[in-house]
């Protein structure tokens, strides 16, 4: 999984990719197998929607900061 930030210095944008992939494992354990065949992917678009929101959070909060300080 990679993470990448991008800022444009002249307008400000800032842009946040996420790249990751997965492969098949084999697992022993059944019920691990189990749990993450019903629940991996699920668990996987949560993380990239919650690291997403976040950046957005924190891009917010910056900005608001340097908008109250100018």
């Amino acid at each position: 999984m990679d993470f990448e930030v991008r800022k444009w210095t002249d307008g400000g944008a800032v842009e946040f990719r996420i790249h990751a992939h997965s492969q098949r494992a084999h697992i022993d354990n059944p019920f691990v197998r189990i749990g993450l065949w019903v629940f991996g992917r699920t668990l996987q678009r949560r993380f990239a929607t919650r690291a997403l929101r976040r950046m957005r959070h924190l891009v917010d909060d910056r900005v608001s900061q340097q908008q109250r300080a100018a």
